[in-house]
């Protein structure tokens, strides 16, 4: 599943006097990988790169204020997290953690290799009329930009096709990776395991499993990643019971069991 996010920390810290931007040093587990901030030279023409020449003008409001990805690994980008840390105007440390992505067994690289990105506080700009193209970013107050004190932005995670996870990885994104496959991989045998069985076994099975994210989210509970995966899996595959039958449903389930039981998500001492 198709993730977008934005987690917010306040801490305590002094105001600093001048606006500047700058970029981390990127990880050395992250080879290849770069990000060329806007105080380097190049980073005008690494911006014409991914951003269409009719979109410059929409993002001359976010492009002093945002980064570009690139990926020279040799490998294709499935998911990154990029972070911006910044003092506001109040003083207060803020770290807003920005990432895109998508696991097994669907997943759309984000950025091939040789390519590169460009990344804002708001998402990745696609110029495809989703996420953060040039005119959702036109539109988005950017007051916190301008008024923003050293900015720094980091590399703080990327998951190649390989399985390959690297990064300091400070917003606990393979935690959250780890979850969603393994809840894939419980998911979709779960379901095999209804083959042969009465029809309506399965019916019940998907309806319960459906249910439980959106009760926990009633309830005020945050259901997290593994449970999320279960329920909406569950609900996807109810829909395709109601259209085409069980056999559809049982077939689509051994195809995405055999591509996530054989993905091996890994990391350096993992």
């Amino acid at each position: 599943m198709a993730f977008r996010w934005a987690v917010l920390f306040a801490l305590a810290a002094g105001l600093q006097a001048q606006p500047t931007v700058s970029v981390a040093p990127v990880d050395a587990s992250l080879a290849g990988m770069s990000l060329i901030g806007p105080s380097d030279s190049g980073y005008q023409a690494a911006v014409a790169g991914p951003v269409q020449a009719s979109d410059m003008a929409d993002l001359a409001a976010v492009r002093p204020y945002s980064v570009v990805l690139v990926n020279n690994s040799g490998r294709k980008v499935f998911e990154y997290v990029v972070r911006f840390d910044y003092t506001d105007p109040q003083g207060r440390h803020l770290s807003m953690a920005v990432g895109s992505g998508q696991m097994p067994p669907n997943p759309q690289p984000l950025i091939a290799a040789g390519k590169q990105a460009l990344i804002t506080i708001r998402g990745q700009y696609t110029g495809t009329g989703g996420g953060a193209d040039s005119r959702v970013l036109k539109l988005l107050p950017n007051e916190y930009y301008r008024t923003a004190v050293n900015m720094t932005v980091s590399l703080d995670s990327v998951l190649f096709d390989d399985g390959w996870f690297a990064g300091p990885d400070r917003s606990g994104q393979f935690a959250r990776d780890t979850a969603v496959l393994s809840a894939h991989v419980a998911f979709y045998k779960a379901v095999l395991a209804f083959q042969g069985q009465d029809p309506s076994q399965l019916t019940q099975y998907l309806a319960s499993l459906a249910s439980v994210a959106s009760g926990q989210a009633d309830a005020g509970l945050n259901p997290g990643p593994y449970m999320h995966v279960l329920s909406s899996s569950a609900g996807g595959y109810q829909t395709v019971l109601a259209r085409k039958g069980a056999a559809a449903v049982f077939s689509n389930a051994q195809i995405n069991y055999d591509v996530v039981s054989a993905y091996q998500l890994h990391r350096q001492g993992n």
